[in-house]
């Protein structure tokens, strides 16, 4: 899959919904994972990204069609304290298991 974004150029972000996102400059999270500037190691890393206004959210798009949410946006929500409904709103999806990491016991997809 082609890594996402697709565009970015400053703090404008073109993702490859055709979303334009104004984002905070790479400096901001220097040292913490971003879903733009510097994205964890989970399974969905390099799919294709998608903007819901709705909930302010980024998901990424599984080579399944399955939207889910990007683990590391998901992440800063938590850590700035976003409310356990919004989380349950944001994460709830109808999973098919690709943004699952694998357990040790259990082999690769």
């Amino acid at each position: 899959m082609d890594s996402t974004p697709v565009f970015k150029y400053n703090d404008a972000v073109f993702l490859p919904d055709g979303t334009l996102l104004m984002t905070h400059p790479e400096h901001a999270c220097k040292g913490d994972h971003c879903c733009i500037h510097n994205p964890s190691d989970h399974p969905l890393r390099d799919a294709p990204m998608r903007w819901v206004a709705r909930f302010k959210s980024i998901q990424r798009t599984c080579p399944h069609g399955i939207n889910h949410p990007d683990y590391d946006d998901f992440s800063y929500k938590i850590r700035v304290g976003a409310s356990g409904v919004m989380l349950a709103v944001i994460g709830a999806h109808n999973c098919d298991g690709c943004c699952h990491w694998p357990r040790e016991d259990q082999d690769e997809r």
